[in-house]
């Protein structure tokens, strides 16, 4: 039996999910909108895979991906989100996310992706392939990628103006420590000042 938690602040997207998958006699459902109430079955390594919400109000359904990962390596992850796919695709390439599909899905899509994660496969839409040649220095074909969520949010910060000073008090972490972040930033996306970083994050849909 395949273990399915369903999460999402949501009562008709879980009601309508659940009942779109419920005659799948294989799936065991649970649905849950608190993140608080989940977390001793994760520990427990209860679930098979997870289908969560991106825009949790607790928390980042990626930072939770994050999270559920660090206790349950083996567990399966699948990003539901009710926004354009294509702005999430980055997910895929910079963190442990095994899919993600669109709450517009039907349920043919919707259980492909799901076993397709089961079986350690990635299915994506077509114009994924697209999208990672973006990722592409077109110049020397450099994949670009690796930006972790610590780099993300100082990406942000960066992007708002803080100096490394104000990071570093954000984050309650050294100032030298944020320099040596920005300095992997920099490296990462091929770029020498903060300013074209910051660009290029927002061309490449990082922040």
């Amino acid at each position: 039996m395949i273990k399915l938690l369903i999460l999402d602040d949501h009562p008709v997207v879980l009601e309508g999910t659940r009942t779109l998958l419920k005659d799948i006699d294989e799936i065991e459902i649970e649905i849950s909108s608190n993140i608080t109430d989940i977390m001793p079955k994760v520990q427990d390594h209860f679930f098979d895979i997870y289908l969560l919400d991106i825009h949790m109000p607790q928390k980042n359904g990626v930072l939770l991906a994050e999270e559920i990962k660090q206790i349950d390596p083996e567990a399966r992850i699948i990003l539901y989100t009710g926004c354009n796919i294509t702005d999430y695709y980055h997910l895929l390439l910079n963190y442990k996310i095994d899919g993600i599909v669109d709450k517009t899905a039907s349920r043919d899509q919707l259980l492909r992706v799901i076993y397709s994660a089961l079986n350690e496969e990635l299915t994506v839409p077509n114009d994924f392939i697209s999208y990672v040649k973006r990722f592409m220095d077109q110049d020397n074909n450099i994949f670009i990628g690796g930006i972790n969520e610590k780099e993300i949010k100082i990406l942000r910060l960066m992007s708002l103006g803080y100096t490394n000073k104000a990071i570093a008090a954000e984050l309650d972490v050294t100032q030298r420590t944020v320099e040596k972040y920005i300095a992997k930033i920099l490296s990462k996306l091929d770029v020498d000042s903060r300013i074209a970083a910051t660009i290029k994050a927002k061309e490449l849909k990082l922040i």
